[in-house]
């Protein structure tokens, strides 16, 4: 028998992660959001709660040291400040209970907007297990 690690939330991809044909990044996007929805959807919380509707940008372009590695940047913009139309419209669409919009943010200038959600763990569920400092 072989041990698993934790099993992580499905996440389901409503936005741009939905369209065909897939864009360049959206793979390792979600590859990356699914390893990180924790963290990620409890910020998008933390964020929702403090300051309303909004988009919870990830910045790849640096890095920090966290207990497990090294970690990017989570950031919350409001639903004021989001001004591309098709990443507003997801900010005004999205259920903060249950689904987030994620701006992924990379070195190379290339940004993309997810809306993502999953059952397993809702980003309120995520913000109640996170240990405050």
């Amino acid at each position: 028998m072989t041990k698993r690690g934790p099993q992580l939330p499905k996440i389901k991809a409503v936005g741009r992660a939905a369209l065909n044909p897939p864009h360049p990044h959206r793979d390792s996007d979600l590859a990356y959001i699914m390893e990180n929805w924790s963290q990620i959807a409890s910020a998008a919380w933390a964020g929702y709660l403090a300051q309303g509707r909004g988009l919870t940008i990830v910045d790849t372009r640096t890095m920090y040291p966290v207990p497990t590695g090294l970690g990017h940047t989570i950031s919350y913009l409001t639903a004021n400040l989001v001004t591309a139309a098709d990443d507003a419209r997801l900010v005004r669409e999205y259920d903060p209970e249950r689904e987030v919009v994620v701006g992924m943010l990379r070195a190379s200038g290339d940004e993309d907007v997810y809306r993502l959600g999953t059952s397993r763990l809702t980003p309120k569920q995520a913000y109640e297990q996170t240990p405050r400092q």
